[in-house]
């Protein structure tokens, strides 16, 4: 027994060499460790299993949108469920349940940086003919079939290369800094100072009084010479 279980913990290490993860995880980078998700239905199944799938990838989902850098938008989904004859016979009807999300990821600013994204899944569910369908098993089975599936898709887009070079992308550009052009210098009158800019009067000189504010005899006006 000591064999087996110690066989079955070297087998699991090899395959995490090899680059193997288990279902529902994914492999994310620095950027994305916290996370927060934004979601018409916060205490949906699909919310709750994708919170979760983060959470065993070591990312730490907020409740507040201000603690992290990048919000994952759970924009819209849709379920739907279409009978059709294919297979079908009098005793068995034949259905094909779809669900589809389409989702974003955006920065603290609210800006997309990388989508929007859909995932699509299928799923066929065959009943009994005296069977109705919004009462099924199966039906509840084929939805958590698909939330799943959808989840997986949110977590392998997250981690896809071309949303890691667009977050990257979104990183490097704000932190460039914005380069001003330099205005050109005031040219003539403009570029001297106030006081430079006035005109230079020519001084006056005026006769020295005397006694009752009369001129001294004999003072010569220099504007007369």
């Amino acid at each position: 027994m000591k064999k087996y279980t110690l066989g079955i913990i070297v087998g699991l290490f090899l395959l995490n060499g090899c680059g193997f993860h288990l279902v529902g995880t994914a492999d994310l980078p620095p950027s994305l460790k916290t996370l927060y998700i934004n979601s018409a239905s916060p205490y949906s199944d699909l919310t709750k299993t994708v919170r979760q799938m983060l959470e065993s990838s070591h990312v730490q989902v907020v409740r507040n949108p201000k603690e992290a850098p990048l919000t994952l938008d759970l924009i819209s989904e849709n379920f739907a469920t279409t009978q059709t004859t294919i297979g079908g016979n009098d005793q068995m009807q034949n259905y094909v349940a779809t669900y589809s999300v389409t989702y974003d990821l955006k920065n603290a600013q609210g800006q997309m940086v990388a989508g929007p994204f859909t995932s699509q899944k299928q799923e066929n569910i065959t009943i009994l003919q005296n069977e109705v369908i919004t009462n099924s098993n199966k039906l509840t089975d084929a939805q958590q079939a698909l939330t799943q599936k959808v989840a997986e898709d949110i977590l392998f887009h997250l981690s896809a290369k071309n949303t890691l070079t667009a977050i990257k992308s979104a990183n490097s550009s704000k932190k460039t800094p914005q380069t001003t052009t330099p205005s050109s210098p005031p040219s003539g009158l403009a570029a001297l100072s106030p006081a430079a800019a006035q005109p230079t009067l020519a001084p006056q000189t005026t006769a020295p009084l005397g006694f009752y504010g009369t001129p001294f005899i004999g003072h010569k006006d220099a504007s007369s010479s």
